[in-house]
């Protein structure tokens, strides 16, 4: 454990229960963190999008807990071919987001729990995951959206796909293996070749041909025209952050003014997309329980309980 759970936290905990629901291509396993019975209730459920449920630190653990802890519903769970869910792992795609799944997990709230308003969370891919749910018929139920550092460019880069990463997977007899025995993990190396090979190119064309990908420019057109508030996040030094410069320069200042001002865009020193910085990966989970919060029918309330939880451990 990471973090030093509170009271309130290990009773959300308690109360966890496991899920099942039927997504595109098998079912999906999930955790539904309920809110706490004596806070206010938000009537906002939280969509955890994470690889697996967990997540880096089980940063979506703890996310979940202490939003629960102040009135919000919250669920993660493993997607297609991760964790507990069914399939094998297939090669993805920051263009052709998992919006399907995406969709099953709505539908399951709403069927299950009642839900019709909803906060999206998603880091790296699964931002992009997130941002399209504005394109579907549950745009208007979304309320807020926490997007954390994503690349948005056609010749996007990202830390995970890079020579030195490749290198240390080749001298794996493990990935040898799976690659010999499995033609899904054959399509994942060629993926992940190709998305270095983009990367590489993408730093010696200076991102020439890295100009703002047409589905993420789509996506975020539908999140102007809905009525959520979003939140941004990156860090200087993060690869992602790269791509999304060409999008703050080209695409947000054609955003109409109401619509750009509900879209928050912070960019922090370092880096925020960084599993092995424990310090900054601590930051962001605060920074993501107090946007949410902010969605909360009684912010200013549940702001004071939020800081006060930590010192009732």
């Amino acid at each position: 454990m990471n973090w030093p759970e509170t009271i309130a936290e290990i009773e959300r905990a308690r109360a966890e229960r496991p899920t099942v629901f039927a997504g595109p291509r098998g079912d999906l396993v999930g955790i539904l963190t309920p809110a706490a019975p004596a806070a206010p209730r938000a009537g906002v459920h939280v969509l955890l999008l994470s690889r697996p449920r967990f997540e880096q630190r089980r940063m979506s653990v703890q996310i979940a807990r202490r939003l629960a802890a102040v009135g919000f519903d919250c669920l993660r769970f493993d997607q297609h071919g991760w964790g507990d869910s069914a399939g094998e792992t297939l090669p993805m795609n920051l263009d052709r987001p998992a919006t399907t799944e995406l969709l099953a997990a709505l539908k399951y709230l709403r069927q299950h729990c009642g839900a019709e308003r909803f906060i999206l969370y998603g880091s790296c891919i699964d931002a992009r995951n997130a941002l399209s749910a504005f394109t579907t018929a549950e745009a208007p139920a979304v309320e807020g959206l926490i997007f954390v550092s994503t690349p948005v460019a056609r010749l996007a880069t990202t830390d995970v796909f890079n020579w030195t990463n490749l290198a240390r997977w080749a001298r794996d007899r493990e990935t040898w293996r799976r690659v010999l025995f499995s033609s899904a993990s054959r399509r994942l190396g060629l993926r992940a070749l190709r998305f270095t090979v983009r990367g590489w190119l993408g730093k010696i064309l200076g991102r020439a041909a890295g100009s703002v990908s047409v589905t993420f420019q789509t996506h975020l057109d539908a999140l102007a025209r809905s009525r959520a508030r979003a939140l941004f996040l990156y860090g200087t030094d993060d690869e992602e952050y790269t791509s999304f410069q060409v999008a703050e320069r080209e695409v947000f200042p054609r955003l109409r003014p109401a619509a750009r001002a509900r879209i928050a865009v912070e960019v922090w020193p370092g880096r925020v997309h960084s599993p092995y910085e424990v310090k900054r990966q601590q930051e962001v989970a605060e920074r993501i329980i107090a946007f949410a919060t902010t969605l909360h029918p009684y912010a200013g309330r549940v702001n004071g309980e939020v800081e006060g939880l930590r010192a009732t451990a």
